[in-house]
């Protein structure tokens, strides 16, 4: 039972401290977001569907791995593994909510949008994945969770959105090639 009882506080711990590295991040992209502001409600939006897409990972990945595959210690086969597997799994995933709300509202009207969705979409991915890896590793991948993970996330995510707000806005439909 103590054993059950401390790994309930690391789960809350890593709840809360999940919380607060977004919420920090998230100060930050209202900060960038200067000419016009996006809206609270749409942003918490965008983040709530980031943190359920995120559960799409799973299966995705069990599919992959199904096929045969695997992390197998070949530097070529772990690269492409980690490529194709766990990035372009992710950045697929975290780019659902961005479409959503290019589809659903008229929010995203001016280049920035794209990357501050972008960006608040790989939030609520890193705050879920967060909370994973900080209640798994007992608080010991904190550093490297606060320091990189979320960072990460949006910068790759706000990559996807730059393209998407230069094929989109410009109408050059190449968005591949950008």
């Amino acid at each position: 039972e103590p054993i059950l009882g401390a790994q309930k506080y690391i789960l809350i711990i890593s709840l809360i401290l999940s919380a607060i590295i977004a919420r920090v991040w998230l100060m930050y992209i209202k900060w960038i977001d200067v000419y016009e502001p996006e809206r609270n409600v749409f942003l918490a939006i965008t983040f709530i569907l980031s943190c359920l897409t995120l559960l799409l990972v799973f299966p995705i990945t069990d599919l992959i791995q199904s096929l045969g595959f695997n992390l197998n210690g070949e530097p070529l086969n772990d690269f492409l593994y980690s490529t194709i597997t766990i990035g372009s799994v992710e950045e697929i995933v975290k780019l659902i909510p961005l479409l959503l709300m290019i589809v659903a509202t008229k929010q995203l009207n001016e280049p920035i949008d794209f990357i501050v969705y972008a960006s608040v979409s790989a939030l609520g991915f890193a705050f879920i994945e967060n909370i994973l890896y900080i209640e798994k590793t007992g608080l010991s991948a904190l550093s490297a969770r606060l320091l990189y993970s979320s960072v990460a996330h949006m910068f790759f995510s706000s990559i996807i959105g730059y393209a998407l707000a230069i094929n989109i806005i410009k109408k050059r439909n190449r968005f591949f090639l950008h």
